[in-house]
C-alpha cells in the first residue's frame, strides 16, 4: 500500500495508496484515517527540530511537491484535512498554458528546472535525491559551493514554465486538536499492542490524520476567448455599415442643401420678374388714358 520514495529535502517518503481509492460520499464520517507513528527514536540527532511529518494531496498519477505544495501534521495532534476539488481549464496557446499536461503544477516545472542548474552549474549537492542517480555527485561542504547551489536555485529566469492547461486543485481546510484523549488512552494501547507496540513507548511519536471530501462537487473553472473571430468580423460589419450609413446621410444633406440653395435662386428671380411687369402695365394704362383724354 505504501511505494516508498526519495524527496530531495525530506529524504525517504511514501506514496499512498499505491492505488486510487474511490469515495461515493462526503463528510467526516467517511473519511480516510491514518494512525501514523513516527519513531522518534529513529531520528538523527541535530538534523530536524520538529516531529511529524509532511503531507502533500496530490493527482494519483503526478510527482508530489513537498516543499511547495506540502503541509506539516505534528505528533500528539489529530489533523482533519477538508478537501473540495478544483479543475482549472485554460485556453491552450504558444505561450499561454503548457498542453503537453506533463507536470501537475508550474511549481512541480521550476523544480526539475532547478535541479538541471544545479547539474550544469554546480560540481557539488546539497540535497538528498541527487545520490539516487548512478552518477556520483559529491556532497556540497564549502561556501562557495553552496552559494553556487543557492545562484542555481535562485535563478529561474532560463525556466520556460507554463501552468498546464488542465490543472486540478485540492483546496484544503485543516483542523487540528490534542490526541489522543485521557480516556482514549486506554482503547488505543490495546490496538497498538496488536502491533506489538506501547502507548508508554510511542506516545510522543503517534498522530492521526483524517481526510475526506467536504463536497463532492467540482469547481470548475474555465477560460474562454473574449474576442473571438466572429466578434471582430461583426465589429468590422458594424463599423462598416456605419461609416457607409453616415457616408450616404451626408450625400443626401448636401444634395437637399443644394436642392434649397436653387429653389431660393429660383423664387428670387421669379419676384423680380413679377415686380417689373406689374409696372409696365400700369404706366401702358396711364398712357392710354392722357391719349384717350388729349382726343376728347
Amino acid at each position: 500500500m505504501f511505494v516508498p520514495f526519495v524527496d530531495k529535502y525530506y529524504g525517504q517518503c511514501y506514496r499512498f495508496p499505491s492505488k486510487p481509492i474511490i469515495t461515493t460520499r462526503a463528510g467526516p464520517l467517511f473519511a480516510l484515517q491514518l494512525l501514523i507513528n513516527v519513531n522518534q527514536s529513529d531520528y538523527v540527532p541535530y538534523i530536524t527540530s520538529e516531529a511529524g511529518i509532511r503531507l502533500s494531496i496530490h493527482e494519483h498519477d503526478s510527482e508530489p511537491v513537498l516543499e511547495n505544495n506540502g503541509f506539516s501534521v505534528a505528533t500528539g495532534f489529530r489533523t482533519d484535512v477538508s478537501l473540495s476539488q478544483k479543475r482549472i481549464e485554460r485556453m491552450p496557446g504558444t505561450t499561454l498554458c503548457d498542453t503537453s499536461n506533463k507536470f501537475s503544477s508550474i511549481n512541480a516545472c521550476f523544480e526539475e528546472c532547478v535541479e538541471r542548474n544545479e547539474e550544469q552549474k554546480c560540481p557539488c549537492s546539497w540535497t538528498i535525491a541527487d545520490y539516487e542517480t548512478d552518477v556520483l555527485i559529491p556532497f556540497c561542504y564549502d561556501n562557495k559551493a553552496l552559494d553556487c547551489e543557492m545562484d542555481a536555485r535562485g535563478n529561474v529566469t532560463g525556466c520556460k514554465c507554463n501552468n498546464p492547461c488542465s490543472e486540478k486543485q485540492y483546496i484544503k481546510t485543516i483542523h487540528t486538536s490534542r490526541w489522543p484523549a485521557k480516556n482514549y488512552e486506554v482503547l488505543l494501547d490495546k490496538i497498538l499492542k496488536r502491533k506489538g507496540l506501547s502507548l508508554s513507548n510511542t506516545s510522543d511519536s503517534l498522530l492521526q490524520v483524517n481526510i475526506y471530501f467536504s463536497s463532492l462537487y467540482e469547481e470548475v473553472t474555465e477560460e474562454i476567448l473574449s474576442f473571438t473571430f466572429e466578434n471582430f468580423l461583426s465589429n468590422i460589419g458594424g463599423l462598416l455599415g456605419l461609416w457607409i450609413g453616415m457616408s450616404a446621410i451626408s450625400i443626401g444633406e448636401l444634395l437637399e442643401l443644394c436642392f434649397f440653395i436653387l429653389r431660393s435662386m429660383m423664387r428670387r428671380n421669379r419676384v423680380v420678374v413679377n415686380q417689373t411687369g406689374v409696372s409696365l402695365n400700369e404706366i401702358g394704362e396711364t398712357t392710354d388714358q392722357n391719349i384717350i383724354q388729349s382726343v376728347s
